[in-house]
This record gives C-alpha cells, sequence and structure tokens, in this order.
C-alpha cells in the first residue's frame, strides 16, 4: 500500500507555539521511503514515540504530574506539529517513553522509540549510533561540590568519589583527564543528574560532574542551595541536539529545515530565554544563564557544529 504524502517547498513566515508555515504544496508518494521507515510507521500506527528524560531539568525532565517539559520538550511539540502538517497527519499521537544516557541508542536502534528528544551530547561515536539533528544547545561539563571543598580544584581530588551519570560522556571526559594528570578517583553512578546530586546531598560522594545547567537546576531545587558550589574546571563545552535513527535521512531533513528556521526566526532564543534566563516553572528564581556567543553564532548557522567533528 503507498502512502501519499505533501511534498512542501517550505516558505516560513513564523513559527510560534503552533508551528505555522506557509507552503506551497505538489502531490508526492511515500513509495521512496522504505518499509520500516519511521515516517511510514507513523502512517500505520498514527503516532509517534518520543524518547524523553525524567530528570534532566531545564533541558527535558517530567514536571510533578509525570509529564514531560523543558526547553527540548517545548522544540519536540513543534517539529511534531510540523510533521503533522508536512506529512498530511494531523491526528498524530505523541507517545513517550523514558530514556536514559545508557540506554537511548537501544531504544532508538529496537523501534521503541523514534525520535530521542535528548538532551543528547554530540560527540564521533555517537554519531556512528544514530542520525543527530542541528543542535539547539551548548552546555559546558562542570564539577559541583560542597562550600567547604569548593577551594580544591578537580586536580586534588585524588582518592576521592567522583558521581557521574551512567552512560553521559562526562564519564570518559574524567577519564581522560584523570589520565593525563594522574589523578586516580572512585567513581560512583546514578540514572540521572538528580540522582547523583543526592548523593552528593547525602555525603556519599565528594563531588559529581555533569553539564552546568542540569547541576544549576538541581542546586536550585534543594534546601540548601548555598552550600553547593561549582569549581572553575571546565572539562569541554558539547553541543545538544535530538536523535533519530541511522535509515531516517528524508526525516531528518526535514527535521533540521524546522530546526534551522526556527534558529534564524529568533523563536530558538526565545524558548532559550524561557528556560535558561526567566525563573523555572513553579519557582521564584532562574539559572540566570544568558546564551553565550557561540551559541547565538550556531542559530545563525544551523548545523554549524558539526564540523568539529
Amino acid at each position: 500500500m503507498l502512502f501519499c504524502r505533501l511534498s512542501f517547498r517550505v516558505h516560513v513566515a513564523a513559527l510560534g507555539a503552533s508551528a505555522c508555515l506557509l507552503v506551497g504544496a505538489t502531490t508526492r508518494c511515500l513509495a521512496d521511503d522504505t518499509p520500516d521507515s519511521t515516517l511510514t510507521k507513523m502512517h500505520h500506527t498514527g503516532r509517534i514515540t518520543i524518547g524523553v528524560r525524567d530528570a534532566a531539568k531545564p533541558t527535558l525532565y517530567r514536571d510533578g504530574n509525570g509529564e514531560p517539559a523543558g526547553y527540548y520538550w517545548e522544540i519536540c511539540k513543534r517539529l511534531v506539529d510540523a510533521i503533522k502538517l508536512r506529512f498530511d497527519l494531523p491526528r498524530l499521537k505523541i507517545v513517550t517513553v523514558s530514556a536514559t544516557l545508557a540506554t537511548r541508542f537501544a531504544l532508538l536502534t529496537n523501534g521503541t522509540t523514534d525520535i530521542d528528544c535528548g538532551p543528547n551530547p554530540l560527540t564521533g561515536s555517537g554519531m556512528r549510533q544514530a542520525l543527530f539533528t542541528h543542535a539547539a544547545l551548548l552546555t559546558e561539563t562542570r564539577v559541583m561540590t560542597t562550600e567547604e571543598n569548593k577551594a580544591m580544584a578537580l586536580a586534588q581530588y585524588d582518592g576521592k568519589i567522583i558521581g557521574v551519570v551512567a552512560g553521559d560522556t562526562s564519564t570518559a571526559l574524567l577519564r581522560a583527564y584523570l589520565r593525563q594528570s594522574r589523578v586516580k578517583v572512585i567513581e560512583a553512578y546514578g540514572r540521572h543528574v538528580g540522582e547523583v546530586f543526592s548523593m552528593l546531598e547525602a555525603g556519599r560522594v565528594d563531588a559529581i560532574l555533569a553539564s552546568a545547567p542540569d547541576l544549576v537546576s538541581a542546586r536550585l531545587g534543594s534546601a540548601n542551595p548555598s552550600r553547593y558550589v561549582l569549581l572553575d574546571d571546565k572539562l569541554n563545552v558539547q553541543p545538544i541536539a535530538m536523535m533519530m535513527r541511522l535509515t531516517d535521512e528524508k526525516l531528518l531533513s526535514f527535521v533540521n529545515e524546522v530546526l534551522a528556521t526556527m534558529m534564524r526566526t529568533g523563536e530558538m532564543g526565545r524558548l532559550y530565554d524561557r528556560w535558561f534566563v526567566q525563573p523555572l516553572p513553579g519557582m521564584s528564581v532562574s539559572l540566570d544563564m544568558p546564551a553565550p556567543s557561540a551559541l547565538l553564532d550556531m542559530f545563525k548557522n544551523p548545523g554549524s557544529e558539526v564540523a568539529r567533528f
């Protein structure tokens, strides 16, 4: 059976909350899509399954009602709205599946999820396992510890316990740093940043390593935020993106087209400001992390971050 779709040349006036597009259309059929492609799957099932994180606030997390929220969730919702319009799927239903940094590739590859909403650090090894969209975020990998240890640089943590998220690229970064500095530490693992931060609160680890926005967000939610400090050590700066299967090049091309429009029209910048500069939902405080110049440059040149790989 052939599913017909509308092939659009996109002329975008604005991408707001409903991802409105002005389009010119000609009829084209899905015969050129492979039988197991995600686009064909969406037509058969009437749904798209999105991999989400449970506790990566403010990037992507589940709120008190168990519903997805965060910067990348706002982006994902706009993408789904655009897919509905572009591929004539007005009743496309969103199903979410909790994925961790350790399980995200497997869930995507075995068909459990169709798009992993992130946050996914863009790495060379990751690009061999999945297709990455244009990055919409840059994060620093930082170390957080308690007030009494704030004078210690990472190089002074010999013999200490450091908490990291299982499957996160921060583990590889930590090990590379340790090899170079000849410092030996004990690694302790959690499923997400909230879990490793709880380990720091309970005194089970001496420091934790993760992306700066996640660490600052976890600190804001603690009973005593001033007790937890970021060290000056910056292990790297990573582009963060969404992922899809290696066979979904057509879908990736369309998704990147929508993301590029959001970046160039200022919609992405407004979403960033909502989650990283303004007060977080249910809180009177914000992360106070204005967009760095490097991220603003990426918004002007979508996809430019891939050049480093």
